[in-house]
C-alpha cells in the first residue's frame, strides 16, 4: 500500500513496488487508504507512505492504523528524516527513510518488513 498526496510520486513509487514484484495499491486520499486497510487487512503486508500529507502526516496515519491492531509495518518517506520522532515511529512498527533513498536500499527495506 502506498499513500501520499503527490500524484506523480505515488505513480513512481507504485511502479517501483510493482517492479520489485509486489502488488501495489496507491491512494491520494488517506480516508481511502484507511478504508482499504479496514476491509482487507490480510491483503496488505507493508505500507509505504509520505510523512508530509494533507490532513494527517505519515506518522499519524501509522498511529491510526495501530488502533485497529493491524500489525502492518510501514516505511515513512520524508525529505527531512531528522524531524520525525524515530522512537515513536518504531513504536508503531514504522521505519523512517529519506525520500532520496536509492532504489536497492528501498527494496531491501521493503523486503525486511
Amino acid at each position: 500500500m502506498n499513500a501520499g498526496n503527490n500524484k506523480f510520486a505515488l505513480q513512481i513509487y507504485n511502479e517501483l513496488l510493482q517492479l520489485f514484484g509486489h502488488q501495489a495499491l496507491a491512494f491520494e486520499q488517506l480516508i481511502n487508504a484507511a478504508s482499504c486497510l479496514k476491509l482487507y487487512p490480510d491483503s496488505i503486508n507493508v505500507r509505504v507512505t509520505s510523512y508530509t500529507m494533507l490532513k494527517m502526516n505519515g506518522l499519524e496515519l501509522t498511529q491510526e492504523v495501530s488502533q485497529y491492531e493491524y500489525n502492518i509495518p510501514a516505511l515513512i518517506l520524508t525529505g527531512f528524516p531528522e524531524s520525525v520522532n524515530v522512537d515513536q515511529a518504531t513504536l508503531y512498527h514504522a521505519k523512517v527513510l529519506s525520500k532520496s533513498i536509492e532504489t536497492p536500499l528501498l527494496e531491501r527495506n521493503i523486503r525486511a518488513c
